[in-house]
């Protein structure tokens, strides 16, 4: 298995006492979300990936993350099938604008680039009720998609995710646009203490 969401072990996410690496987290733990303040895991799976380690398709690849990337502190690695929330910040008389970009979209962007992973390893899946935001490596925001449901009733009765009026969720043409005028702004007010990951915390 190559392709997925989820987190490596060893990554720090943002709970109720803290920060705390991904593989201690169980259901019930009470996790900050962007949008929705404290809400409790409601599963973890573990799966074992990468177990023909070299081989997995450039489409799939995960994306290795350094330090102030996205507004982490710490690097991290980010699967494709999870996505980023950004901050455009405003500009002169304008609002900021939020949106969330998926990981593919970010390739080369501040420095992240797409892995080949070399050896096998271990994803953390946590999920929600719903579609959350969740602070990660010490600053990033990642999105933890919904419970998975069975196909037949994906197809009987379609649910698409629907983010809040305020966060954008970006194609691709959109995405490299929304990326093109963070690093305009970043190149405009250089000295302008900037992080691309928006940050937002509710009891």
């Amino acid at each position: 298995m190559c392709g997925t969401q989820g987190f490596e072990p060893g990554t720090q996410i943002l709970t109720q006492i803290g920060w705390r690496h991904v593989e201690t987290l169980e259901p019930g733990a009470q996790i900050y979300t962007y949008l929705h303040g404290l809400q409790p895991i409601r599963h973890v799976i573990r799966e074992d990936i990468w177990l023909d380690p070299g081989h997995c398709p450039q489409s799939v690849l995960p994306l290795s993350v350094p330090k102030n990337a996205l507004g982490n502190l710490d690097p991290f690695l980010l699967f494709p099938d999870n996505a980023a929330l950004l901050l455009l910040p405003p500009g002169d008389g304008d609002v900021e604008h939020i949106a969330l970009i998926q990981a593919a979209d970010l390739n080369q962007f501040n420095g992240i680039t797409s892995v080949q992973p070399l050896q096998t390893s271990r994803v953390h899946k946590i999920q929600f009720e719903r579609e959350e935001i969740i602070g990660v490596a010490n600053g990033a925001l990642i999105s933890c998609p919904p419970e998975f449901v069975r196909m037949e009733r994906f197809i009987s009765q379609p649910e698409p995710t629907v983010m809040p009026h305020d966060v954008w969720r970006l194609d691709h043409e959109q995405a490299d646009a929304f990326l093109a005028a963070i690093e305009l702004c970043a190149s405009q007010y250089p000295t302008r203490e900037h992080t691309p990951g928006a940050s937002r915390q509710e009891a």
